[in-house]
């Protein structure tokens, strides 16, 4: 089961496909410490749901969401090449 604050941020992303990590914070999670919002996108991305991209600090600064996060939250999957 996702917490509230997971699902806000895979809901963004099932629409935005990709943003960056102070985008998302202030779209999904206000208030939250940077902490907070550290610790939902890693928990996110060992779900397999996002794939986190780091800054030159090391902190996460971008995200994707994952064509298994698109599968399990009813996203739209890229067609196949034919």
């Amino acid at each position: 089961m996702m917490t509230p604050e997971e699902a806000k941020v895979v809901a963004y992303l099932r629409t935005h496909s990709s943003a960056s990590v102070a985008e998302v914070a202030r779209a999904c999670l206000p208030g939250p410490s940077r902490e907070w919002v550290n610790r939902i996108l890693a928990n996110l991305d060992w779900l397999g749901y996002i794939t986190v991209y780091p800054g030159k600090d090391g902190n996460p600064a971008a995200m994707q969401i994952t064509d298994a996060g698109l599968a399990r939250f009813g996203g739209r999957l890229p067609s196949p090449l034919r």
